[in-house]
């Protein structure tokens, strides 16, 4: 297991979305009400940043072909190959922290 801080509490409003970069992969993080989430960024229909996307409760649709995502997870509800991986998310103090297991892998 791994785990990576990402940001502050503060650096994310409600019903707002990003993109981070954790050890070299993408990763989308969300706000829904307070509650955190966060998938892979990319959507796997045509690679749209799922960060930049427009985020409704806990559905984010890809900002390039309205591909839709469960982020709580990863689950997409337009294609049934579709599915991204999620992971959780919790608040340490200021911090969000990442959890990762099992760890990311390295392709190249």
């Amino acid at each position: 297991m791994s785990q990576y801080t990402l940001c502050k509490v503060s650096d994310l409003a409600p019903g707002a979305c990003k993109t981070l970069e954790v050890d070299g992969h993408d990763i989308a993080l969300y706000n829904v009400g307070g509650v955190f989430y966060a998938t892979d960024d990319f959507c796997k229909h045509r690679g749209g940043h799922l960060g930049e996307g427009h985020l409704l409760g806990t559905t984010v649709t890809c900002p390039l072909h309205f591909w839709q995502y469960d982020i709580i997870d990863g689950r997409c509800t337009s294609h049934p190959n579709g599915d991204i991986r999620a992971y959780p998310v919790t608040v340490e103090g200021d911090d969000l922290v990442l959890t990762v297991d099992p760890p990311f892998v390295r392709l190249f």
